[in-house]
């Protein structure tokens, strides 16, 4: 290649390589300045060289402006220049203060970390130093005897601030001996100097608080000795207070616990037990019996008589207690119903079932029922003493349970006043003999073991117990006693049917007879007291006095021959009486057993001689009116319209088999019933009347016949009109005749 003159440069193959040249054309083909001179190159006639020449020129150009460029500017870049040095000086000098900076932080890390190891370590010994001081706080407050102390506890009046001088005695000597919270700590201080020091000082306070607290109760219970004194109130209002005391000695002062507690028992067990013996020995001169010795069920009206006031034998219930509760200030009523021993109503419990509602009524003041000239039943004077017993143990219990804190001294103490009432029952239960007292006993030991119960005070359970098995065997024979001599009535009323069967006109009783009345009373009370209480024997007891009771009643009604209708009305007349009495002493709103629903307790013997509850016995005697009043019905129908019956009988049975009805008959019988019938219904009125004195129950007898009377007039009619037969004109309709008996008897023709 030429060389260009232009440029000035000799370029020559051996001084430029054009190794790469191909791959630099190829890269910059592109471009449009290599593209023109390739293009210019590559075409036909073109002027390579020329293009590279306007090419270098046009650079030469460019170069000169840029550096007349460069050169006006020359005076900005040097101070450019000169700006760019001044920004390094200042940056340095950054530079160096950050790098002092650095080397300052560095140093105060350094302090902080070491101020927190100081704060660390100075955290650990403040907690041990107050462990170490609560430890020794507590160990020194411990074992350190003030003089407050040790002057409130030698010096110090005995008063309800003595008792805190004692609990806080008592914590020292329990951190001393090694009891509670602070016992290994007193462990191992047990060999220490201070404890050493302090353990003598607090032996002596020891000493001193017993001492002074045995000082202390042994006055409080001179006191309980002293005549007319209150114990409860003195116990409730002044040894409650300090039954701490108690405690304190027990743990602290057993050398003397055991003395105060004996003197206490000793005490309070020799003032019960004579206050015991006295009101039981006051009520006993009080006492007046319901049931006179040798006074029996089946005895006749003349025999009982010699047991009443001025009969001339026994006497013993002359004038006692007509009502008791309301004279005593609230104490059950025991009234005599109907009055005095050796009447009707010897037997019959009356309001001294109310005793059972009011077992926790006031107790009998013996001195205020003598000086208003009363006596006491034996069941309330039983039931007061129990009153009294259960109050005092009541007391007496929860005293010792809070006072002493021990069980066994209240067993200890209550066994001197047990026994002076277990002795007065001892003594009175031979001279008892009403087994409706002795069930009532009974009961009310059985109520008194419930109200016990509610309170949770179970220490009586085993006397209850042992007073039920003392009266039980009491009440067995005085209740065989009654039934055996009831027996023996019926045998009696046997004698009487047999002797009196052949003669006319004797005299049969028409209304309840006394020894019925008497039975009927005993009975109704052992079904009311029996109610509401299981006893199996007791029912069956009563099962075999009914029977006994029933057979007497119908031999009664059979006894002189009488006719029908006079042993029918005898018969309904004291079952009748049987049947009320039970009813009231079992339905009646003021009977506090009335509500009471009991079992009946089917028996494994006879039918008839099978254990009956309350329920039972009032079923069977209803059944019994309702027999008896059939059969008196009957007989009355049969006296006064015996034609009518005898027609509407054999009708009805030639009816049935399919015989016609005898017209003449037909005819006669309402012919009679038409002429008799207004006459029969005064008649029967008037038996009714005589028959039974009760109002209500000859109403109700006068009431059947007179329904049973119309009932047998329409099947009259209707046998007639059936078989045939023309009833005359003159025949009674069934308005009139309603009408008639609604005269007589408005309810009768409902």
């Amino acid at each position: 290649m030429a060389p260009n003159a232009a440029l000035g440069e000799d370029i020559t193959s051996e001084e430029v390589s054009l190794e790469g040249l191909a791959e630099e054309l190829e890269l910059y083909s592109s471009h449009e300045v290599v593209a023109s001179v390739l293009e210019c190159g590559g075409a036909a006639g073109g002027d390579a060289g020329a293009k590279v020449r306007e090419l270098e020129a046009a650079l030469s150009g460019a170069e000169l402006r840029s550096i007349e460029s460069y050169s006006a500017e020359g005076d900005n870049l040097v101070g450019l220049l000169a700006q760019i040095q001044g920004c390094d000086s200042v940056l340095a000098g950054m530079e160096d203060a950050l790098g002092g900076f650095q080397s300052s932080l560095g140093a105060i890390s350094s302090e902080i970390r070491s101020l927190q190891e100081q704060s660390i370590s100075l955290s650990v010994k403040l907690r041990n130093r107050r462990a170490a001081e609560a430890k020794l706080g507590e160990l020194v407050e411990e074992i350190a005897l003030p003089p407050e102390l040790i002057d409130a506890i030698l010096d110090a009046e005995v008063d309800e601030v003595y008792v805190d001088g004692l609990h806080t005695l008592a914590r020292k000597l329990d951190f001393v001996r090694g009891g509670g919270g602070a016992a290994g700590a007193a462990e191992r201080l047990r060999g220490a100097a201070a404890m050493a020091d302090v353990a003598p000082e607090l032996e002596r306070l020891r000493r001193g608080a017993v001492a002074r607290v045995r000082e202390f109760l042994l006055s409080k219970f001179a006191q309980l000795r002293r005549p007319k004194t209150n114990i409860q109130i003195l116990q409730q209002s002044v040894l409650l207070k300090f039954k701490y005391f108690g405690t304190f000695l027990r743990k602290y002062g057993p050398e003397v616990y055991d003395e105060v507690v004996s003197l206490y028992v000793a005490t309070i067990s020799g003032v019960l037990a004579g206050h015991f013996k006295t009101y039981v020995s006051a009520l006993a001169n009080l006492r007046g019996d319901r049931v006179a010795k040798g006074e029996l069920l089946g005895e006749t009206e003349r025999e009982a008589r010699r047991h009443a006031p001025g009969g001339g034998g026994g006497g013993s219930a002359a004038g006692f207690l007509k009502k008791v509760g309301g004279a005593l200030g609230g104490a059950s009523s025991a009234q005599l119903v109907g009055g005095h021993g050796g009447t009707a109503s010897a037997f019959a419990l009356g309001d001294r079932a109310t005793m059972l509602r009011d077992v926790e009524s006031q107790a009998v003041i013996p001195h205020v029922a003598e000086s208003a000239g009363q006596r006491v039943l034996h069941e309330e004077a039983y039931r007061s003493t129990h009153k009294l017993l259960m109050d005092t143990t009541t007391s007496e219990y929860l005293f010792c349970h809070d006072f002493f804190g021990d069980p066994t001294v209240f067993g200890r103490l209550f066994v001197a006043p047990l026994a002076a009432v277990e002795e007065g029952l001892t003594d009175v239960l031979p001279l008892l003999h009403d087994p409706v007292g002795l069930l009532l006993m009974i009961r009310l030991t059985y109520e008194q073991q419930l109200v016990m119960s509610r309170r949770r005070i179970p220490c009586l359970d085993a006397y209850f117990d042992k007073a039920t098995m003392s009266i039980y065997p009491k009440f067995t024979a005085a209740f065989d006693v009654q039934a055996g001599s009831l027996a023996q009535a019926a045998d009696r009323a046997a004698a009487l049917a047999e002797g009196g069967r052949g003669r006319q006109g004797a005299v049969v009783p028409q209304h309840a007879h006394f020894v019925v009345r008497r039975y009927a009373a005993f009975l109704a009370s052992m079904a009311a007291l029996s109610a509401g209480y299981a006893d199996s024997s007791l029912d069956a007891r009563c099962g075999r006095l009914r029977v006994v009771g029933d057979r007497f009643i119908d031999r009664l009604a059979h006894a002189g021959g009488a006719p029908p209708r006079v042993q029918a009305a005898c018969a309904l007349a004291n079952y009748d009486e049987v049947l009320r009495q039970l009813a009231a002493a079992l339905r009646s709103p003021p009977n506090p057993l009335a509500a009471q629903e009991p079992e009946v307790q089917p028996g494994s013997g006879a039918a008839g001689m099978r254990s009956m509850g309350p329920r039972a016995l009032l079923s069977h005697y209803e059944e019994r009116v309702a027999a008896a009043q059939a059969a008196y019905v009957d007989a009355e129908l049969t006296h006064e319209l015996g034609g009518l019956l005898n027609f509407v009988r054999a009708a009805e049975g030639a009816l049935a088999s399919g015989s016609p009805v005898d017209a003449t008959k037909c005819g006669q019988a309402l012919n009679d019933f038409s002429s008799r019938w207004r006459r029969s219904i005064g008649a029967m009125q008037k038996a009714a009347t005589v028959a039974f004195p009760d109002a209500e129950r000859a109403a109700d007898a006068l009431k059947a016949c007179l329904a049973q009377m119309l009932l047998y007039y329409t099947r009259a009619l209707d046998a007639a009109k059936k078989g045939g037969a023309e009833v005359g004109s003159d025949a009674p309709t069934l308005p009139l005749i309603m009408h008639e008996i609604k005269q007589v008897a408005p309810d009768a023709a409902k």
